[in-house]
């Protein structure tokens, strides 16, 4: 579920020749190629470049959460936002991050960001509508899950099913 952004290195600029962005992009590469020990070596070293770089804080929280570090990974998201605090991944995957440690009201606070940021972003009303019917609120569930579906069609099936469900327990 983090590799949502990995497909779109979000941030990443044409100019390959700026050091950051070149080690950076090969790390990505490393990443989407399965060797998450050179792709931290990698994220490392474009940290050396810029301390401030939130694509690689935000790939070292990546690469933490493939790897099960959910500490980590964590950190490596918190890192990016507090970095740029409209970097829209790093906030959409700390949100994964909670909602799959059953972190309820932390998941809930992250994707309502991602929903302020990007009101068109379907997956935040997608997850905020299973973490309401995991609370037990199906009302809640049934009108997020919709916006969803009414973003993004491809989430219908799944979230049709969730919105009975909700209201079925």
């Amino acid at each position: 579920l983090f590799l949502l952004f990995l497909g779109v290195p979000v941030g990443l600029r044409a100019e390959s020749s700026d050091p950051y962005f070149t080690v950076l992009s090969s790390g990505v590469v490393h990443l989407k190629q399965g060797n998450a020990i050179e792709a931290m070596r990698l994220f490392q070293e474009a940290l050396s470049k810029n301390p401030d770089g939130v694509e690689a804080h935000y790939y070292i929280g990546v690469t933490h959460a493939k790897e099960g570090r959910l500490i980590e990974a964590e950190e490596g998201f918190k890192n990016a936002k507090s970095r740029d605090p409209m970097f829209i991944p790093a906030h959409f995957d700390l949100g994964i991050l909670y909602y799959k440690t059953g972190q309820n009201d932390e998941a809930l606070h992250a994707f309502s960001q991602v929903e302020k940021m990007d009101p068109g972003r379907a997956r935040a009303y997608y997850y905020q509508g299973l973490i309401f019917r995991r609370k037990g609120m199906p009302d809640e569930a049934a009108g997020k899950l919709k916006q969803a579906i009414s973003l993004d069609a491809d989430l219908a099936p799944a979230g049709r099913y969730t919105i009975g469900a909700a209201y079925y327990e």
